[in-house]
């Protein structure tokens, strides 16, 4: 197919006016020799260039790059007159960046550079809004330089151009080879027993036939009727050819059958369709199977619109498959006779401001397709391992060392599959810790209509760890418990609550066993990573100090739990020493009296005061814009845990709900030796010493009550935080069981 516009395709517009500045600007040479940023060029106040937004073409080319990277439209009263912006010219795309040829014979793009102010940058920050702003070439004039069009803009139609999306589709299946085919090496692609499609041809929900090569969908249900649905009393009838055609089906699903039938493909996969939704027993096989069922599809198509938050539903459309199903929103002026825009947003950007992004359903579904064909409001764009493609620029052509804008993929199975190369044991075992942590901290921002589908959701996350990224496959069922990755338990459990997150926010739902050491015993989102200000992370364990961990079960089991299997055992340094628990049999034993959910270890615990750090989320270090906001909100802060001695000593670091009594002391018990970076802030080095690798230890404040059950000693995680060994040492600690619920 023709993947460039011909010379005499291209709409070539009339010459915009330019201001005084701009107009003495000569872009042909600034594009032919680039400009680099010892040469930038100062162009003037941001305030003066918004002010000339409708009166010069490439001042409102900057006007409105500027206003959608910032969000000016939430800063409408922020002080611009000290905003200076300076122009650059730089390549923006290799074909092949092993072997880089001259930057002069690459595609060029104009960085435009401003000083964010403070309160802008935050919010760029929290909103996924990349950070460079650009203004591209567009195709047609790549010739006058004697460039190829590769990495040059292309225009985007009110359609999008369904030979894009097959010649996108060739590229991936015929020359990505297995990086692409070979999706999860443990996770089979047989289908489940009993799974359907919707056969596009015959219009009807029909078994998957052998080897079937299907479409599966992402979208969001919504509140719309669901009549639609499969259920018992029509699964049946909607076996019979063209039984769909009387079903009022939702626009998206309509927008999906059409597209798979333009594309010459015949199967789709729709959760509403293709699952009996008032039949427990085949809810239960599908849902263990998603991992599957995503992995396997040839396609998987998401409907992904900006919408008001909580109008997103099954009857959004598919934008740009249909005429005034998307608005025209490429901003192109012709400046010197030199055709620019403002490219639109890159695949993350446009995902974070769409509504299905904060569905808890669609994160596995993203992370697990092997192709995904992403219909948002601004453009498509088509995403596989190797590549990522839009509508907006012209990158077909790359080879797989190719860079170029809008090419990194964020959190995905790319990262997983990389752990899978990984053969040394403890290596690939904190590459688990981190990629699980990444996914936790993505998946519990999101919102899920059901509560009691909290672990549902996540479950094909789960069966990708434990298939294929353990060095043995393990049985998901096993591997984890309560949402928790046993084999790397010592750092799940280093959690915290995230910015703004309720305390004491317990989840409790009927038949749902969620223990508070679990993220899922709490109605929030967590965070390992975005703890600035608390301590310099991520969270880690460099051994564990518990000898032994026993969990009751969902069946009331008590199972021992092998031990920090991805830990070093021997530290140099080590002072403090775990204790030996009492026989493993005991704690088993105990174990079967304790309500499902029960975490058994034994530890040292030690009761200390804390003193809460004045550290609220508005203070910032400075106006440096490099600065962030510390940790802490109006929910919960960081507090210094205090020694007994007189006066107390900062002896580590916590985070607690805002609110907790400073006047008694907490209870501490010892989980691990703590890889986290160390400042001196954290504990007093002239009373505990100076820093050294391992010299933190984790421990978790608990409460405790006695068990109506047992008579025992039963405990809930209050927080986790960190304590100078030197420090804990010197505590009147003591030891103990500890069972958490």
């Amino acid at each position: 197919m023709a993947m460039f516009l011909d010379e005499d395709s291209a709409l070539v517009l009339p010459d915009s006016p330019l201001c005084k500045i701009c107009n003495a600007l000569d872009l042909a040479q600034m594009f032919q020799k680039g400009v680099r940023e010892s040469h930038s060029i100062t162009l003037g106040a941001l305030a003066t260039i918004l002010s000339k937004e409708h009166i010069c073409g490439l001042c409102g080319l900057i006007s409105h790059l500027v206003s959608r990277s910032w969000l000016l439209d939430r800063h409408t009263i922020e002080d611009l007159t000290s905003v200076h912006v300076q122009l650059l010219v730089e390549p923006c795309g290799w074909a092949d960046s092993s072997q880089p040829g001259p930057h002069t014979a690459c595609a060029h793009r104009i960085q435009v550079r401003a000083k964010r102010p403070i309160a802008i940058h935050r919010t760029v920050m929290k909103e996924k809004i990349g950070l460079v702003m650009e203004l591209q070439m567009m195709e047609d004039d790549a010739a006058r330089f004697g460039r190829e069009r590769a990495y040059h803009g292309r225009r985007v139609g009110a359609v999008v151009n369904l030979e894009l999306i097959k010649e996108w589709m060739r590229i991936c299946e015929e020359e990505h080879g297995l990086t692409c085919a070979n999706v999860w090496k443990n996770v089979t692609e047989q289908l489940p027993q009993g799974a359907r499609m919707i056969d596009v041809v015959r219009m009807a929900v029909v078994e998957a036939p052998p080897n079937c090569r299907y479409v599966a969908l992402s979208y969001m249900w919504g509140n719309i009727n669901t009549n639609y649905k499969t259920v018992l009393k029509n699964v049946e009838k909607r076996r019979h050819t063209s039984s769909l055609e009387s079903v009022g089906l939702p626009r998206t699903i309509r927008d999906a059958i059409k597209l798979v039938q333009e594309l010459g493909m015949r199967y789709l996969w729709v959760d509403a369709m293709c699952i009996v939704q008032d039949d427990p027993a085949d809810i239960k096989i599908q849902i263990t199977a998603m991992a599957t069922i995503y992995g396997a599809a040839r396609l998987t198509i998401f409907c992904a619109p900006t919408v008001i938050v909580g109008r997103g539903s099954a009857d959004s459309p598919l934008p740009g498959l249909e005429p005034g199903s998307r608005e025209e929103i490429q901003r192109i002026e012709r400046i010197q006779s030199l055709s620019l825009a403002v490219p639109l947003r890159m695949l993350i950007e446009a995902l974070a401001a769409s509504e299905w992004n904060t569905r808890g359903w669609t994160f596995q579904e993203h992370i697990l397709s092997r192709r995904r064909l992403f219909f948002t409001s601004d453009q498509l764009f088509f995403e596989c391992q190797r590549d990522v493609f839009s509508e907006d620029i012209i990158v077909e052509s790359s080879k797989d060392t190719a860079m170029y804008p809008g090419k990194s993929h964020g959190i995905g199975y790319g990262a997983l599959h990389s752990i899978r190369n990984i053969k040394h044991q403890h290596s690939r075992y904190q590459a688990y810790a981190k990629a699980f942590m990444q996914m936790l901290e993505e998946y519990t921002q999101r919102q899920l209509t059901k509560q009691a589908d909290i672990y549902n959701a996540f479950f094909a996350i789960i069966t990708v760890f434990s298939r294929d990224i353990e060095m043995t496959p393990l049985d998901p069922h096993t591997a984890f418990l309560f949402g928790m990755p046993l084999s790397v338990l010592e750092d799940a459990m280093l959690w915290q609550p995230a910015r703004n997150a309720p305390a004491r926010n317990r989840r409790r739902e009927q038949g749902l066993v969620t223990p508070s050491w679990s993220w899922a015993g709490w109605d929030i989102s967590v965070v390992y990573f975005d703890i600035v200000g608390f301590m310099y992370g991520p969270p880690g364990a460099l051994r564990s100090l518990v000898e032994e961990w026993v969990i009751v079960d969902t069946d009331g089991q008590a199972r021992r739990i092998a031990i920090g299997r991805h830990l070093w055992e021997h530290h140099q340094n080590a002072k403090y020493r775990r204790p030996s628990s009492p026989s493993s049999a005991l704690l088993v034993e105990e174990g079967a009296s304790l309500a499902p959910g029960t975490l058994l270890f034994y530890t040292t615990v030690a009761f200390l005061k804390v003193r809460k750090v004045n550290n609220q989320l508005d203070e910032i270090a400075g106006q440096d814009q490099t600065q962030v906001p510390v940790y802490g909100s109006e929910f919960h802060s960081v507090f210094e845990v205090l020694s007994e001695a007189s006066p107390p000593a900062k002896m580590g670091r916590i985070v607690l709900p805002s609110d907790t009594d400073t006047i008694r002391p907490l209870e501490f018990a010892v989980l691990s030796r703590s890889n986290m970076g160390c400042s001196p802030e954290t504990y007093d080095e002239q009373v505990f010493g100076g820093r050294y690798e391992g010299c933190l230890l984790n421990v978790m404040a608990v409460t405790s009550s006695e068990s109506t059950v047992c008579r025992k000693k039963v405990s809930e995680r209050i927080g986790v935080g960190v304590i100078a060994e030197e420090g804990w040492i010197a505590a009147r600690f003591q030891e103990r069981v500890v069972r958490l619920q």
